[in-house]
């Protein structure tokens, strides 16, 4: 199996699921996940996010990976899915220190939104404008 037979088959299975919304929700998941553990060093100076805010953080940045995950791997649920990581990262911005900054929660929104838009049927070729 060849480099090429590779990459067509990955791009096949990705253009039947929504594979950018899986992404952006997933990868807002893991920045919803890491703001609060994060701890900056500069210099002597310790800056750390570390707040109770930590466990609602893996309870929604979970509930996130669970709805990217499910976007890649049962495309037919996409409109639950993408419901569901709505209302997650929006939860999160209450919950968990702004969502991971507003960045976590702005990728997990517009993965949500992309998984919604995401339509299984083909597009149409357009028409030829000239006669």
């Amino acid at each position: 199996m060849g480099p090429a037979t590779r990459t067509s088959g990955f791009r096949r299975w990705r253009r039947t699921r929504p594979f950018w919304g899986g992404l952006g929700i997933l990868v807002g998941a893991a920045v919803v996940l890491a703001i609060p553990f994060v701890t900056l060093r500069i210099g002597e100076l310790v800056v750390s996010l570390s707040t109770p805010g930590g466990s609602a953080a893996t309870l929604v940045a979970a509930v996130l990976a669970c709805c990217g995950c499910a976007a890649w791997w049962r495309p037919e649920f996409k409109t639950a899915t993408g419901v569901i990581a709505m209302i997650a990262a929006l939860v999160a911005v209450v919950t968990t220190n702004l969502g991971g900054l507003i960045i976590g929660s702005l990728l997990a929104v517009l993965g949500a939104a992309a998984t919604l838009a995401w339509t299984p049927t083909p597009r149409s070729p357009r028409a030829d404008p000239r006669p």
